[in-house]
């Protein structure tokens, strides 16, 4: 569904706190319904991490956080939300071991507050503005797209890029999170990590539509 008034629905966006509009919309070539519907799509797929950041900060599970982390980055490096990805940055190098480890805790606060806010944004300026993207996926165009991003990812063709940009909602729909990070991968060039990531994620997906019940 088109956004009824796209002036008036980028103009909301625009004003969200820590979102670069432009920065995103040049990711999808200046689509605005891809790129409001990846939007709502980052909403249902890490509003849980808000809470779930705190808790694991406060249970010490920093080997958790980590892969939160990364996804979070991936996924805001995508969109635009660049004070959602800096802090996932930092949060990282701190992890890591690179510098202030001692701030971890301030930092895994800073993230889910910035993921807080950002969320709360994103639900106020799209109220209305779009319908949630359907949440079915038809699996026989997801394999077909997913066995030909792979091959064009084994080739090192720079098709790749332009077709994960072009179904860049198929991927959010098909893996959730885990997209975020294989498309980080994708457009920084790293086509043997992103084949190997995608293998992995056809992989566990077809390992778990086939077990029983």
């Amino acid at each position: 569904m088109k956004p009824a008034n796209d002036d008036d629905l980028l103009r909301r966006i625009a004003a969200i706190p820590g979102l670069d509009l432009e920065a995103g919309l040049a990711m999808l070539r200046g689509n605005v319904e891809k790129y409001v519907q990846l939007l709502l799509i980052f909403v249902s797929s890490n509003q849980a991490y808000v809470d779930r950041i705190a808790a694991l900060a406060e249970a010490g599970d920093l080997a958790a956080i980590e892969p939160i982390a990364h996804s979070l980055k991936g996924s805001a490096d995508m969109l635009g939300a660049v004070s959602v990805a800096e802090a996932a940055r930092t949060l990282l190098s701190a992890l890591r071991g690179r510098a202030g480890a001692d701030r971890i805790p301030l930092l895994c606060k800073d993230l889910g507050g910035t993921l807080a806010t950002l969320i709360d944004g994103i639900r106020l300026a799209t109220a209305g503005g779009l319908e949630p993207v359907a949440t079915g996926v038809d699996p026989a165009r997801l394999a077909e797209v997913l066995a030909h991003l792979e091959d064009l990812l084994r080739q090192g063709d720079m098709a790749a890029g332009n077709l994960a940009r072009k179904e860049v909602c198929l991927l959010q729909q098909a893996f959730g999170n885990a997209a975020g990070p294989l498309l980080a991968l994708i457009e920084s060039f790293d086509f043997e990590n992103a084949a190997a990531r995608l293998y992995e994620l056809r992989t566990r997906a077809s390992s778990a539509s086939t077990c029983p019940g």
